[in-house]
């Protein structure tokens, strides 16, 4: 059986070793077959050291067996080959120790399921190693990077590693051994259950990919100096929140969001300062169900990345001219970044609208114009919505505007009927009344027939003032007995003239 399963691979590799030895083609290996081939390789060929490194030449002269002859090709295509891939089977008993000593110019590995402490000789080829993949296979990436699974030695920087792909294994977190891949452009921790990556990324200078969705992220990862050289960010399948840090990473081209907890768009806030931007992907996200989700979005995008000559690919279609354009609706500047409301602010004014009698507060009624008046009076102009200067604490506004309205319509419609009642002027007082010291009379709403003028009265008449107490009248009194003394007023005055008739026709009697 094994004598036919090394006729099998040799054959195979006679056929098609050329791509395999190229590098085109991968080499796959069950790691049963390649524990029986360990087995037929040390027990013809070997034995050798457990400190046998570096290529191992075999004899020049000619093996008597041709299964020898087999074995000998089969060695020197293998220490070979640039790319492997091993499966792991998992058998009934314990596995047994999986040795990759005879690849030594490998270039490519690839992991499926291979325990990684069965794994041995991994400690002389990680140094020229530029891609590996590890799969259903990780607990913690220290095992693989710092302990070189079973060799359980101090690993020194993988200088040459460019891509490093550890998608669908059980890592929970991220730990200091990445910071061994300082050459690493492409990382892959896909398919995990990472929570936070603790700044673990930061010192990856050189990453320019990175793949980390469908893990349980609820931050932006945090990438310190080394973000400045990142092009593309997958976050998708994620928790996220909030996008805060994303605006430090100002070479991004490509940015995968979908399937996350964005639920405004004013989240997007940071791809602002993305000049760079050309591919943005947000479905799945609450705020992709927004029926203006996409004329939202071209608000929050730099203007340099939605004016791309190539086009900007939002949820893989081109960002039309009539979605970057700033609607007005949204209440959004297409000059400035556009920033969310602080937190318990509104965009109308907190007092509502202003409550005064002009025609600029918004209110339905209005007062009067004033019509000059001839006599020298002084206006006394009062609006009772106005707070007072003079008042000892301000006063507190009424968080409805609705109730301010309709506060403002009463005090006006009762103005009303006291200009209806009293006159225009019924808040007017007279200056010839500030020298005697009298309080400030009230005007009739008509003037009433006073005395006769100074040229048709005698020499020993004088002008008698109209009574007092019908002027005087004290704050307290109410609308109702103002109006009652105000109709009785004309009466007493018709009766004075009377009087001041019959007293003129007396003095022409005499004189004649």
């Amino acid at each position: 059986q094994r004598d036919s399963l090394v006729w099998k691979l040799a054959g195979l590799l006679r056929e098609s070793g050329d791509v395999v030895l190229s590098g085109c083609s991968t080499l796959s290996l069950l790691t049963p077959t390649l524990q029986q081939l360990n087995h037929v390789f040390e027990l013809h060929l070997g034995p050798w050291g457990p400190g046998q490194t570096g290529f191992v030449a075999l004899p020049s002269h000619p093996a008597d067996s041709p299964v020898i002859l087999q074995l000998q090709f089969l060695f020197d295509v293998l220490q070979k080959t640039l790319s492997l891939k091993l499966v792991h089977v998992p058998g009934p008993g314990p596995p047994g120790p999986i040795k990759i000593f005879p690849f030594k110019s490998l270039r490519h590995l690839e992991l499926r399921g291979v325990p990684l402490h069965s794994l041995h000789g991994l400690r002389g080829i990680y140094s020229q190693l530029e891609t590996l993949i590890c799969s259903r296979s990780l607990q913690t990436l220290e095992e693989l990077l710092s302990a070189c699974g079973g060799d359980f030695c101090s690993a020194l920087p993988w200088l040459a590693l460019l891509s490093a792909n550890f998608s669908y294994n059980a890592l929970t977190a991220l730990d200091s051994s990445l910071r061994l891949l300082s050459a690493l452009r492409f990382l892959n921790l896909s398919h995990n259950q990472v929570q936070d990556c603790q700044g673990f990324l930061m010192d990856l200078c050189e990453l320019h990919h990175l793949d980390i969705s469908y893990n349980r992220l609820h931050l932006v990862p945090r990438m310190g100096p080394s973000g400045a050289a990142l092009g593309i960010l997958i976050l998708r399948g994620n928790e996220l929140r909030s996008l805060h840090g994303l605006e430090q990473l100002r070479n991004l081209r490509h940015l995968d969001l979908a399937y996350n907890l964005l639920e405004g768009h004013r989240e997007l806030s940071p791809l602002w300062l993305l000049t760079e931007l050309r591919k943005l992907y947000l479905e799945g996200n609450p705020l992709w169900f927004h029926p203006a989700h996409r004329v939202a979005t071209a608000q929050y995008l730099s203007p340099r990345a939605r004016e791309a000559a190539t086009g900007f690919l939002l949820d893989g279609k081109v960002l039309l001219l009539t979605d970057s354009q700033t609607h007005t609706s949204l209440g959004l500047s297409p000059t400035g970044p556009p920033l969310p409301w602080p937190v318990g602010s509104t965009p109308e004014t907190s007092g509502g609208p202003d409550l005064s009698d002009s025609l600029s507060s918004g209110g339905v009624l209005a007062q009067a114009p004033l019509h000059k008046v001839k006599s020298r009076v002084r206006v006394r102009r009062a609006s009772i919505s106005e707070p007072s200067d003079t008042d000892p604490e301000p006063r507190t506004l009424k968080p409805s505007p609705a109730g301010w309205f309709v506060q403002q319509h009463r005090e006006l419609e009762l103005m009303s009927s006291f200009r209806e009642r009293f006159g225009r002027n019924w808040l007017q007082y007279r200056s010839h009344l500030e020298a005697s010291g009298n309080p400030l009379p009230a005007t009739p709403t008509s003037p009433a027939p006073s005395t006769p003028l100074a040229s048709s009265q005698g020499p020993d008449t004088t002008p008698r003032p109209p009574p007092l107490q019908e002027e005087a009248r004290g704050p307290r009194e109410s609308p109702q007995k103002m109006s009652e003394e105000v109709r009785a007023e004309p009466q007493e005055e018709e009766e004075e003239k009377e009087r001041e008739e019959e007293e003129k026709e007396g003095e022409m009697v005499e004189q004649g």
